[in-house]
């Protein structure tokens, strides 16, 4: 077995366990071993982390400790986010300095989302499929996964698989019945066709049957319009607004003083939020609650250099904008289990850029 092979292996294991603290904080520990495992074999890729690297890294913690002693001057624990954000940033670190097996990096990808298909499918409701957490979030493990799988194998071109992928997300988010899942889906779905496109610009044929094929989607979307509000009566009855999570919004920012608009909030103080269960329901508000504005402003960094850089690390932009979109509704993903994704963008130099660029890899094969 190669090193190149078990480096993948043990990169898949660990992102694989961030996911699966959805169903158990016990996971995070199985995260931890294989980020050391990680780091262990694959010593000669990681190996190469430099001073920007360790620069990069000492500014993070340097943040972290400023947010825990405010946390604490406040009876504001935030501990648990600090802890989430430490993990990610060296997870993030690891990720950029390596590119895994296709296969081995979107293996969490296929398994879980065929585990929660066949367990709605088998007639279990949606909002049990977690257990310790919503119907909301079948969504957002299959968008991050999704992105896992594409930071872990940085593809250079869209292939097949990646329109498989996107179908998969699409048909979960439906099913679990969620709005946000179903709109970030189907524009992750959208992106990546029209990638597809673009990525064989200079082959007529290629073009027209991409085009082709949106069409005939958007079609079948307009035809079964009817059908999906039936499917989705969350969507139907709720439509997009959400008068909840614009009061919680408004509440947050009530009465802020300038200290707590810059490092963040006690938002238990708050007795309003009481109804809510103290549940945010945005990952930016909740970020900034628990992280301050700084963190805030790298999560947005993260997002705009994603886009600036599209041309030198193709499709990161796609999945980090569609997860991006997806975290505006709940809190799983800053200050908790996707913060790795976004902050991988940091630790990526432009070493990377021959590596990725240099792969002639045909479209239906790249991955």
């Amino acid at each position: 077995m190669s090193r190149n092979f078990l480096v993948s292996i043990f990169a898949a294991l660990a992102v694989w366990c961030v996911t699966l603290t959805f169903l158990s904080p016990i996971f995070w520990a199985g995260g931890v071993m294989f980020l050391a495992a990680l780091f262990m074999v694959g010593s000669n890729e990681i190996g190469s982390i430099n001073k920007r690297d360790t620069t990069l890294l000492f500014l993070i913690f340097v943040l972290l400790m400023i947010q825990f002693s405010w946390g604490y001057l406040n009876e504001y624990y935030n501990l648990r986010q600090l802890l989430f954000v430490a993990f990610s940033a060296v997870l993030a670190m690891a990720i950029s300095k390596i590119r895994a097996s296709v296969e081995v990096a979107w293996l969490p990808f296929y398994i879980t989302g065929g585990l929660l298909l066949l367990l709605i499918l088998s007639g279990i409701d949606p909002e049990r499929v977690l257990v310790r957490n919503s119907r909301n979030f079948l969504s957002v493990v299959m968008l991050g996964l999704f992105a896992s799988a594409i930071v872990l194998s940085k593809p250079p071109q869209v292939s097949k698989n990646h329109i498989l992928a996107a179908f998969l997300t699409i048909v979960i988010s439906v099913l679990s019945e969620g709005r946000a899942g179903i709109i970030a889906s189907v524009l992750l779905m959208v992106l990546v066709l029209a990638k597809g496109a673009l990525d064989e610009r200079r082959v007529v044929s290629s073009v027209i049957r991409n085009a082709i094929l949106v069409t005939v989607l958007m079609i079948l979307l307009a035809a079964v319009a009817d059908s999906l509000l039936e499917l989705v009566p969350r969507l139907r009855n709720r439509g997009l607004h959400d008068f909840s999570r614009m009061t919680i919004n408004l509440m947050y920012f009530q009465g802020i003083s300038f200290s707590e608009f810059i490092f963040g909030r006690n938002y238990f103080e708050i007795f309003f939020l009481q109804k809510f269960g103290y549940n945010l329901h945005n990952s930016y508000l909740a970020a900034w609650a628990n992280l301050g504005i700084a963190y805030l402003g790298l999560i947005a960094f993260c997002l705009l250099k994603s886009v600036l850089k599209r041309r030198e690390w193709p499709f990161f932009w796609i999945v980090l904008f569609c997860l991006g979109l997806r975290a505006t509704t709940d809190v799983q993903m800053l200050g908790a289990k996707y913060d790795y994704l976004f902050l991988t963008m940091l630790f990526l130099g432009h070493r990377h850029v021959p590596n990725l660029m240099r792969s002639k890899v045909k479209p239906d094969h790249a991955a």
